[in-house]
């Protein structure tokens, strides 16, 4: 692999008329080599090895700095985005430089961050559970722990997502899918529900291949909630379903409804409501 031959100037000083006439100092930029100094937020999503690697290949050809997006946790500073180019950089050799963002933030808003920053690239919640699940000093611990439980208990086959909207107890407005702060709680009786719900949609695996999908989860929930919904019916009639492999949610809703009601003799006409 080539090396590279130099470094760049970074943040250099100019003449004052060749800048825009409101520009003006706001911070400060930092050069380190001591890689391990900037920890890294421990349940952020895992590195992708692969990804390290073709930036190694491109910063050595050419190296373009940028700047290591880092905040102070627990007087601690730690990396909101960068994970990757901070490897590469490591097994480079070369320099990070990065900014520390200013003002406090709690965990959870830190995280939230991290996950907006990364929007478009691979995140693990699970992470996040697990760790929370251990931490018995978090508030939220007990609830996540149930959390993690049921997820192991059905194999990883719901999405934490989907386990968090079926214990949704109408709490997501203190917190949302991103796993802000917040102080949730979960009672025995609303933890056999949602083993009851993941059951139920654990029936239809071998024939909807996004039984554990939070929409699907979600809406299925509406009509399994229906007074007169007989489950035995629908699993007696589940092998009438279009191979559906690839189909929109949406499009198995329709599916599923028609052959409830149809194969039913239309004892009970229900509709899915699917919220996009």
């Amino acid at each position: 692999m080539e090396t590279v031959k130099e470094i760049p100037v970074i943040a250099k000083k100019v003449e004052v008329n060749i800048l825009p006439s409101d520009a003006k100092v706001v911070g400060y930029i930092y050069e380190t080599r001591e890689y391990d100094s900037i920890l890294r937020v421990e349940e952020n999503r895992d590195l992708d090895n692969k990804h390290i690697k073709r930036l190694e290949r491109r910063i050595a050809k050419k190296y373009i700095p940028t700047f290591i997006h880092t905040c102070v946790k627990k007087g601690k500073l730690v990396r909101k985005d960068g994970e990757h180019r901070s490897a590469a950089l490591k097994n480079l050799g070369l320099p990070i430089f990065f900014f520390v963002e200013g003002g406090k933030q709690t965990d959870g808003e830190i995280l939230s961050d991290i996950q907006g920053i990364q929007g478009s690239k691979p995140w693990k919640p699970i992470n996040f559970i697990k760790s929370t699940a251990k931490n018995e000093k978090h508030p939220n611990h007990i609830y996540y722990k149930t959390l993690l439980s049921l997820i192991e208990e059905y194999d990883y086959k719901f999405a934490p997502s989907t386990i968090w909207a079926l214990m949704g107890t109408g709490q997501e407005s203190k917190g949302t899918l991103r796993f802000t702060d917040g102080t949730f709680t979960i009672t025995p009786k609303q933890e056999v529900q949602v083993k009851k719900y993941c059951s139920m949609l654990a029936d239809f695996g071998d024939k909807i291949s996004f039984y554990g999908d939070r929409v699907f989860a979600t809406a299925f929930i509406q009509i399994a909630n229906t007074p007169k919904y007989d489950h035995s019916i629908m699993c007696s009639k589940i092998d009438r379903f279009k191979k559906i492999a690839g189909a929109s949610v949406q499009e198995c809703f329709k599916e599923f409804a028609r052959v409830y009601n149809h194969f039913n003799r239309n004892k009970l006409k229900f509709t899915f409501i699917c919220k996009m």
